[in-house]
């Protein structure tokens, strides 16, 4: 964090860059800040630069696939198919189950309610 503004009365105009001290260092001090700074403001537009050209050959890449693999591709297709339909099967069958289950707690449950009034009655 730079130095505070002075507030001496002087109306002098001063930046961050001279409230930091950056003329009173000495020369090869100055230059190696300067470098520093452009260095990294350089290395990001640098890797940005890279990071764009990277996704930008990325793209497209499925739409330019060789003939030749378009059996590949048909072959994971059908693959991701398979799988689909047996997640379908698991679930018709889990909620069967389910269903089941809910019959029997159900029906476990109507039972106790028609023995219980009768065990009432005999006390």
């Amino acid at each position: 964090m730079p130095p505070r503004r002075s507030r001496n009365g002087n109306h002098t105009r001063t930046t961050a860059f001279g409230r930091a001290g950056i003329w009173k260092r000495p020369l090869w001090q100055r230059a190696i800040l300067w470098r520093l700074a452009l260095w990294s403001f350089l290395s990001r537009w640098i890797l940005v630069g890279c990071a764009i050209t990277s996704s930008w050959n990325d793209w497209g890449r499925e739409d330019r696939q060789d003939p030749d693999d378009i059996d590949g591709v048909r072959r994971q297709l059908q693959e991701q198919l398979e799988r689909n339909e047996n997640h379908d099967e698991v679930r018709r069958q889990a909620q069967q189950q389910l269903e089941q289950e809910r019959i029997r707690i159900q029906d476990q449950f109507l039972d106790q309610n028609q023995n219980q009034p009768q065990e009432d009655a005999g006390h």
